[in-house]
């Protein structure tokens, strides 16, 4: 009792047991504490409310820092020194005093983002400033952080960090890892390239082909320059990420002895080429100077020919030929006694001066052969054959006269012998004329003699066959004709002569026979007319075809002969007016039906004429104008059988129908037009095989449009329709064969996504199946997720089928859920090691205070204990038993559990739950963090020492909350 009152007397003391009381002495300490005693009791101070008195009497940065390293006073060490910084401490020459990469971290998490960057600036651990950049709260220092990172591996820590905390860090960072891999890939494809161009370089050197070789040589050169320039853009990429450049693939040196080998070869192959060129050079100026000498003598020849051709003298030309022959053949012998002419250009030249040779000797022939004959007019020979005696007699006696006159020509000119391919003299070309014309007059009568000949022995053979037949009427007619022929020949060989001598005989046998044999056939032909005049039974048509047939045979007979034959004539043609008076009804009927369908055609021509005459040719309707054409040409065909009147309507019906059909035939041609466009447009909707786009809808609208064009030609509409929809056949065939080709190919770029998720569920089952236990301590990160990732971004980039949407996102649903299947046994295999790890800290924690409330000694830490938890430990040792931290401790482990507190603790439990809100409202991370808190309460029970029963009791129910019912 007198000590309370002396202690209530003398004010509260620090190690009052009431927290409050301990604030008041905080205040009350003269001379104030300084930082390091404040931050020991800041440490020490079981009372989280007094802990935080404690750090906001602090001043001291560095120390303010030290106490950013304890779980418990983390949070307001934090607070203190953003106030302090706030208020304008110098942050710049703090972080000269800091060699501490921990405490420049710390100072990190504390400062506001104006000076945040100064601060980041001096942390050059790659570790920690990937760890800043997966995890640090503001979004500017996690950004400028996974700048800084270099190294590919702390990149891909970043990116996974990152992956859901800042989703714009870790597509930068995974953009960087991609530009690496790019570079990579492409140093790659530089080393393939320049192996490839070394492989197709080193046969160059010595192959037989030299077909383009400097040409190729130049592209290899280029490729191997562009290879070597993409390998070089990787370097600044690789420099990037601390990298070296890479090196030159060893193929490059392969590749450059070969391209030095293609250049010497190049070279002696030039040298080579130089020298065949001035070869070929030499042996083409020595042929341009043999022709010049062949030239010579054309050219000679040609002179010669002109002068004769524009009439010079034969006799006048004959010594300067020679002497120029002379003159080139010693040039052409002085030229050839080198080395002998080309053969072409040897046979060049005998075959000129073998025409000079003959024009020398033409000469000679001409001034022998004398004066030409003089000239004769030579009669034109008609093309008309003679048809009559007097005709023969002019016309035949002119070819003994051609002839002679064609022999004395011909005679001349084989005197002089002139050679055809020469130009000849005037009087030579005259002669020559002359001569011609005389033969083809010649040749002109002796064709006509041939024709005259040819069509009598054609009349002569006809006649004889006749003559077989016994057909003496047209025997007689061909006898007077061929009386005539015979008289326009100009001779009769024997062999004709005969001939006819032979017919002449046998007409008058034939007279003779005939006059005997159809006696009786009249006489049989008069008395069937008669019987069929007797006769009522037979229709009309069938009864003048018989009159018909009668007179045929009667006819056929020929002329009658005397008076018997004439009473025969007589009598029969009396019996067959007789038998064709009841057929003449029947053709009255018929005239009158020919009068009826006359009249149905004059009523179609003016019915025709009045629609001309009022339709509207600018809206008609074609599709009945057809029909009006159509109905009119079968109708005008029904009523065919019409009288003269009608026949003559032909030629008005055939106008109307022109004038209709010139009508149709224009609109014919301007649909047939239209739809041969619409066969273009179609045709024109696949090139190459392969539809354009917006094919489909073209497609469909040019049917569209084909349905509106009215009226073309059956025939004609037919083909064109067969063209289009073939066309169109093609645009669907080929957007289906397109869609194919689509599908598969999707399907095929789906497979490695199939293959990436079967080997990952197969790693994922084979994890899975070996049970809970093991799936603690598994390595998650064998999983080749990495692949199963860049399977599904490379199946994402491209655009799906619609008919593959399906089966895509069935195939990418199937790799999310196996993610995410894997997500959450990560999650349980790290919440389990984490349950198991706590645990062991806390049965450590209730076997370490059972030793101490006994006095027995204390139990080796377990060695999977975290930092922090071995840091507790270290402060154990030394210190004094607080079973009120140890109270609060178990409060806030419980909160943490989500399970209940004892009922004398629930005061407590809510001012505590309260705090965590208000902390949680100013934005500070621990209060939202139920592992963080965990960790910090099972810290707080492995820092304090055991001090008795009650501390046994609690470390007991720090325990038995790991396993007490949560709340709902």
């Amino acid at each position: 009792m007198i000590t309370r009152i002396i202690r209530s007397l003398a004010g509260p003391g620090l190690d009052d047991p009431d927290p409050t009381r301990r604030i008041e002495a905080l205040d009350r300490q003269d001379p104030p504490l300084d930082p390091q005693a404040l931050a020991e009791l800041a440490r020490t101070d079981p009372e989280p409310s007094v802990r935080a008195a404690c750090v906001v009497r602090i001043d001291d940065a560095g120390t303010l820092l030290a106490l950013m390293d304890a779980t418990e006073t983390e949070a307001i060490a934090r607070s203190r020194l953003e106030t302090l910084i706030a208020g304008g401490l110098d942050v710049e020459a703090l972080l000269d005093t800091l060699a501490n990469v921990a405490a420049v971290r710390h100072l990190l998490d504390a400062a506001p983002s104006g000076v945040a960057a100064t601060v980041l600036a001096r942390i050059d651990d790659e570790e920690v400033l990937a760890e800043i950049a997966a995890h640090h709260r503001l979004a500017p220092i996690r950004a400028a952080a996974a700048e800084r990172v270099v190294s590919e591996d702390a990149l891909r820590r970043v990116a996974r960090g990152a992956r859901e905390r800042d989703k714009e860090v870790s597509r930068r960072v995974r953009e960087r890892l991609d530009a690496l891999r790019d570079a990579r890939a492409e140093g790659e494809a530089a080393a393939a390239r320049i192996e490839q161009l070394a492989g197709e370089a080193t046969p160059l050197a010595t192959t037989e082909d030299t077909a383009h070789l400097a040409e190729r040589l130049a592209l290899l050169r280029r490729h191997r320059d562009e290879a070597l320039e993409k390998l070089a853009a990787t370097t600044p990429v690789l420099a990037r990420f601390g990298l070296e450049a890479l090196p030159a693939p060893a193929a490059l040196t392969r590749l450059d002895e070969a391209l030095a080998a293609v250049d010497l070869r190049l070279e002696s192959e030039q040298a080579a080429l130089a020298a065949q060129q001035a070869a070929d050079a030499a042996a083409e100026a020595r042929r341009g100077e043999l022709d010049g000498l062949v030239d010579a003598l054309e050219v000679l020849l040609g002179q010669v020919d002109g002068r004769i051709a524009a009439g010079g003298a034969v006799s006048a030309e004959r010594g300067p030929l020679l002497s120029a022959l002379e003159v080139e053949d010693a040039r052409w012998r002085d030229a050839t006694d080198a080395a002998p002419a080309p053969e072409d250009v040897t046979t060049r030249r005998r075959e000129l001066r073998d025409r000079l040779d003959a024009l020398a000797l033409a000469f000679d022939a001409w001034l022998a052969a004398g004066e030409a004959p003089a000239p004769e007019p030579v009669p034109e020979i008609e093309e008309r054959l003679p048809r009559t005696r007097a005709e023969a007699d002019a016309y035949w006696p002119r070819r003994d006269l051609l002839r002679a006159r064609l022999g004395l020509l011909d005679g001349w000119l084989g005197q002089c012998g002139w050679p055809d391919a020469c130009a000849a003299p005037a009087p030579l070309a005259r002669v020559r004329e002359e001569r011609d014309a005389v033969a083809t007059a010649v040749t002109a009568l002796d064709d006509a003699e041939r024709r005259l000949g040819e069509r009598v022995g054609k009349l002569t053979t006809r006649m004889e066959r006749a003559l077989e037949a016994k057909k003496l009427g047209p025997v007689l007619g061909m006898q007077r004709d061929l009386k005539r022929q015979l008289e326009t020949l100009p001779a009769v060989n024997e062999r004709l002569a005969q001939r006819v001598e032979a017919l002449e005989q046998g007409i008058d046998e034939l007279r003779d026979w005939e006059y005997f044999a159809t006696a009786p056939k009249r006489e049989a032909l008069c008395e069937a007319m008669e019987q069929l005049a007797e006769a009522e039974d037979v229709e009309g048509p069938a009864r003048a075809e018989q009159v018909k047939s009668l007179r045929t045979e009667w006819n056929g007979l020929g002329p009658v002969r005397g008076d018997e034959g004439a009473a025969l004539a007589a009598r029969f043609d009396a019996a067959a007016e007789k038998a064709f008076a009841p057929a003449r009804v029947h053709f009255e009927a018929a005239a009158a039906r020919r009068a009826e369908n006359t009249e149905q055609r004059r009523r179609i021509c003016d019915e025709l004429e009045q629609f001309l005459e009022r339709c509207d040719w600018a809206a008609a309707d074609w599709k009945a104008v057809e029909r009006i054409y159509r109905s009119s040409r079968d109708d005008w065909k029904r009523f065919e059988d019409v009288d003269r009147d009608g026949r003559a309507l032909g030629k008005r019906y055939h106008k109307l129908t022109r004038t209709l059909k010139r009508q149709l035939e224009q609109r014919w041609q301007a649909n047939i037009a239209r739809k041969e466009a619409l066969v273009a447009s179609a045709r024109a909707l696949v090139v190459d095989g392969v539809p354009v786009p917006e094919s489909a809808k073209q497609a469909k609208a040019l049917q569209q449009e084909w349905k509106t064009v009215d009226i073309t030609p059956r025939s004609v509409d037919r083909t064109l329709w067969q063209d289009f929809r073939a066309a169109c056949d093609a645009v669907f065939q080929g957007i289906s064969n397109q869609r194919d080709e689509a599908k598969a190919s999707h399907a095929a770029s789906r497979e490695p996504l199939l293959a990436a998720t079967r080997a990952y569920g197969e790693a994922l089952e084979a994890l899975r199946a070996r049970g809970a236990d093991a799936l603690q301590a598994a390595d998650f990160s064998a999983l080749p997720e990495q692949s199963l990732r860049d399977a599904m971004d490379a199946l994402g980039r491209g655009n799906v089928p619609p008919p593959e949407r399906k089966k895509t996102n069935d195939a990418l649903r199937a790799a999310k859920d196996l993610l995410g299947e894997a997500r959450r046994l990560r999650q349980v295999s790290r919440a389990n090691a984490r349950r198991a790890a706590l645990r062991t800290a806390l049965e450590y924690d209730v076997a370490r205070t059972e030793a101490e409330a006994n006095g027995g000694a204390a139990p080796a830490p377990p060695p999977d204990l975290t930092a922090s938890w071995r840091e507790a430990l270290a402060r154990r040792d030394g210190g004094r038993a607080d079973d009120g931290e140890r109270r609060g401790a178990c409060i806030d482990l419980e909160l943490a559990l989500g399970c209940e507190s004892p009922a004398e603790d629930a005061e407590l439990r809510l001012r505590r739950q309260v705090e965590l809100l208000n902390s949680g409202m100013r934005g500070e991370s621990a209060a939202r963090d139920d592992d963080a808190r965990i960790e910090a309460a099972v810290a707080t029970l492995l820092a304090c020492p055991g001090g008795g029963a009650d501390s046994v009791a609690f470390a007991r129910r720090a325990r038995a909350a790991l396993d007490a019912p949560k709340r709902d």
